[in-house]
């Protein structure tokens, strides 16, 4: 895993039917261009405890100062009371 600056911003959790979509941006604030990361998302229940998780990758270069929008669409559930999501695995 290289350590390069990256941060999320605009991100949305919502529950539409059956399913709950993350939708946000991933912005490269690094001096030079990623050809890869992950988004992952895990869903936490009231008492903090992680019931499911998910991820969506982006395997294309994204230039410093660009941003790539990003959506994750999962099954819903009523259980499901905050999300912990983190951008991993860029290079």
């Amino acid at each position: 895993i290289h350590s390069f600056p990256t941060r999320r911003s605009s991100d949305l959790w919502v529950t539409e039917g059956n399913y709950t979509y993350v939708r946000g941006s991933v912005k490269n604030i690094g001096s030079r261009a990623i050809n890869h990361f992950e988004v992952n998302v895990k869903y936490v229940d009231i008492n903090k405890n992680v019931l499911d998780s998910d991820f969506t990758s982006w395997n294309r270069k994204v230039e410093p100062g660009e941003a790539k929008e990003f959506e994750i669409k999962h099954h819903a559930n009523k259980n499901y009371q905050c999300i912990d999501i983190s951008v991993n695995n860029y290079k």
